[in-house]
């Protein structure tokens, strides 16, 4: 028996570790969400270097990512299967994401690419 908190796994007593996929019920670990850009100029909102991740849904300017499953890969990484959609079309894909020690930068690799972000500042503060 599993469950899971603010991003976090926790076992109860007596219970095996999950085969490794979590389900997207549980969402993106909370260090992973918010508004990330390719540069400080895209933290705007336009433009293709931007990306806004919340609870089960990965966000472009061009394109939207339903998380569909979750894998841990290693302590900063996880694995993520999204259902996209955008101009009216659908397709799976499943995307790498890699958070720095600070949680300050995102790397996200997929479908033959690799880009790099950086976490926008919050608009509340």
């Amino acid at each position: 028996m599993v469950k899971a908190l603010c991003g976090s796994v926790l076992l109860l007593a007596g219970a095996q570790a999950p085969a490794t996929t979590y389900a997207a019920d549980f969402g993106f670990p909370e260090l992973y969400r918010g508004e990330w850009a390719t540069s400080p100029k895209s933290c705007n909102g336009e433009g293709r270097g931007y990306m806004r991740i919340n609870i089960t849904v990965m966000g472009f300017t061009d394109a939207v990512g339903h998380l569909q499953t979750l894998k841990p890969r290693g302590t900063n990484a996880i694995e993520v299967a999204l259902d996209y959609q955008a101009q009216g079309k659908h397709w799976p894909e499943t995307n790498i994401l890699t958070l720095s020690a600070k949680g300050d930068r995102l790397t996200l690799s997929g479908h033959g690419k690799t880009r790099s972000y950086m976490r926008c500042p919050s608009k509340n503060r």
